[in-house]
């Protein structure tokens, strides 16, 4: 019983490790270039709930690799508001927002199915 439980909770890790994986790449989409520089996820926050889901998480970089990212991306595809750009994707009833916060050297991705 107790090599069972094991073997269920690794397949949980690996299955939620695999869901990040694929959640980096659409972020990587959306920003138009491949993240190559170290970052650590936080605030990873996900509610699926009747008929809806919402997905929220950051990658904190190094002041120096975000410097690096900002000079790679074409930071005119995204709105500027103070200290953030912004980029706001809609595809039907999925609404996606990618958030670059410069002070903090992060970037904010959410995503709301309705």
């Amino acid at each position: 019983m107790k090599k069972l439980l094991t073997a269920i909770t690794i397949l949980i890790l690996l299955s939620c490790t695999e869901n990040k994986n694929v959640d980096i790449k659409k972020l990587e989409k959306h920003l138009g270039t491949e993240i190559i520089w170290e970052y650590k996820i936080s605030n990873f926050e996900e509610e699926v709930g009747a008929g809806n889901s919402l997905k929220i998480y950051d990658l904190v970089f190094s002041k120096n690799d975000y410097a690096l990212l900002l000079k790679k991306l074409d930071l005119n595809n995204f709105g500027k508001s103070g200290k953030y750009y912004y980029k706001n994707i809609d595809y039907g009833n999925t609404r996606i927002r990618v958030l670059l916060i410069t002070d903090r050297f992060l970037i904010r991705y959410s995503e709301i199915d309705l």
